[in-house]
Parts: structure tokens; C-alpha cells; sequence
């Protein structure tokens, strides 16, 4: 094969991979705008800590999240903003029956997620609205999963493809997805170096 192929090649692929990662990021912005994330910062990632963490959102899944959550994103969003001060109460005091005093804070925030894969579903790479709750100086591993809709809540009986069957590409088997998200990530990755 000759250079002006090779070259030829090489840009017809880049075309077809940017064209893949375009729809992705649709997608993904699609999903984003139904979706809230819960996101659980432990203090360090110690088997204490990481234990402690557990604790905590098993808490917070069985005290706060097990109420019925309204029916849209924007009033999950709205209730969760006015919960912030029972989530931190509830995760304070859960640590303090496990013999901890450390700090927590819960807020609402828009992140960065990498691909996350589910039982069942995959969320592309991006930017998502995340009920955040930090443990401490929330150095150690997280733990993620979907609240609005509660699919992470096994009593919402809400099935991740009835959640998010309008987005083909999110219950699609993982590893098929995985070198698409991959891409996006790639996107997101190169975005946040140069700042936009």
C-alpha cells in the first residue's frame, strides 16, 4: 500500500470514528438530561473506610432514597436539593453508630463520569447531575449508581431497560460498547486538557 493510501485510509477512519463519537455524545447528552447520579466518596481506601462507606450508602438507600421519588428529573432534582441537610443528618449518624465522628457533605453537582457499566445497562462517558456525599477528605474509592431513575434501588422494582429503553445504545451488551465509549472517553479526556 502506498502513502497517499495509507493516508487516505487513516482519515476515512478518523471521519467514521469522530462521526460514532458525535452520535455518542448525543446520546450520552440525551440520557444526561434524564438522569441523576448518586456518587459516594469514601474517606480513604482503607478496608475501614471502604466499609464504613457501604454503611453509609446502605443508609441513605434504605432512610432517604427508599421514598417514592417523583416522576421527573427536575422534581427528583428539586427534592434532592431539599434533602441535602436529612442526607448528611443520615450519613453523620450512621457513622456515629459505627463509631466514627467524620465530617460528610452532600451537594448536588454536574461531573464527569467514565462509562459505567451496570447489570444490565451502560451509561457513555460525560457529564452528569450527581447527588455527591464525601466522607471525610473522600480520598478513598467511590460508589456510583443511577437514583433518578432508581434503577440502583431494587425496591423501585424499575428495570434498567424499562428506564432507559428509548436509548439503544445504553442496554446494549457492555462489551460491544466498550471501544465506543472508549472513544468518547477519549473525547471528554482531550476536552478537559484543553480547557473546554
Amino acid at each position: 500500500m502506498n502513502f497517499r493510501k495509507s493516508i487516505l485510509l487513516v482519515v476515512i477512519s478518523l471521519a467514521i470514528l469522530s462521526g460514532y463519537a458525535a452520535a455518542v455524545c448525543v446520546n450520552q447528552r440525551e440520557i444526561a438530561a434524564e438522569v441523576v447520579r448518586l456518587h459516594i466518596r469514601a474517606a480513604s481506601d482503607s478496608a475501614e473506610d471502604q466499609r464504613l462507606k457501604e454503611e453509609v450508602r446502605d443508609r441513605l438507600l434504605r432512610d432517604f432514597f427508599s421514598e417514592e421519588l417523583p416522576s421527573d428529573r427536575a422534581q427528583a432534582v428539586t427534592v434532592l436539593f431539599e434533602g441535602l441537610e436529612r442526607i448528611e443528618y443520615l450519613a453523620r449518624d450512621e457513622l456515629a453508630l459505627q463509631g466514627c465522628d467524620a465530617e460528610v457533605r452532600a451537594y448536588l453537582t454536574a461531573e464527569y463520569f467514565d462509562t459505567g457499566y451496570y447489570d444490565g445497562f451502560t451509561l457513555p462517558a460525560g457529564k452528569y447531575t450527581a447527588l455527591r456525599v464525601d466522607i471525610g477528605p473522600a480520598e478513598g474509592k467511590n460508589w456510583f449508581c443511577v437514583m433518578y431513575p432508581p434503577v440502583c434501588m431494587p425496591a423501585s422494582g424499575l428495570s434498567p431497560a424499562k428506564a432507559f429503553g428509548r436509548f439503544k445504545m445504553v442496554t446494549r451488551e457492555p462489551s460491544k460498547l466498550k471501544i465506543g465509549f472508549k472513544v468518547l472517553e477519549w473525547v471528554g479526556d482531550l476536552k478537559r486538557l484543553l480547557g473546554l
